[in-house]
């Protein structure tokens, strides 16, 4: 559990704590190493998958007729970047607390 200090000022930060939940990092543990290897090893499959593509378009046909080529790549490139954003926002839904002001 993380301990924050100083939380008699935290109402004068207009910080709300009442939807707060608490945040275990279990990292040095066995099962905190797997999820955290887990989500990297994600992440770093659709970082290779992106430089995969980007190479991959290198290749497409010069000019107009490489168009769709190219285009193809780009949709597929940005699908995976939302992907790596909706994780990134899926983890932070589930491991941040919430923080609200008045």
């Amino acid at each position: 559990m993380m301990k924050l200090l100083h939380l008699e000022k935290i109402d004068t930060w207009g910080i709300q704590t009442k939807n707060y939940r608490p945040i275990v990092f279990d990292y040095h543990l066995p099962s905190g190493k797997a999820k955290v290897d887990e989500i990297m090893t994600w992440y770093q499959n659709k970082q290779n998958e992106i430089l995969a593509l980007r190479a991959q378009r290198k290749n497409c046909p010069k000019y107009q007729a490489g168009r769709a080529c190219r285009t193809e790549i780009d949709q597929r490139i940005k699908q995976l970047k939302e992907e790596i954003a909706t994780q990134a926002t899926e983890l932070g839904k589930r491991y941040m607390p919430p923080i609200t002001t008045n």
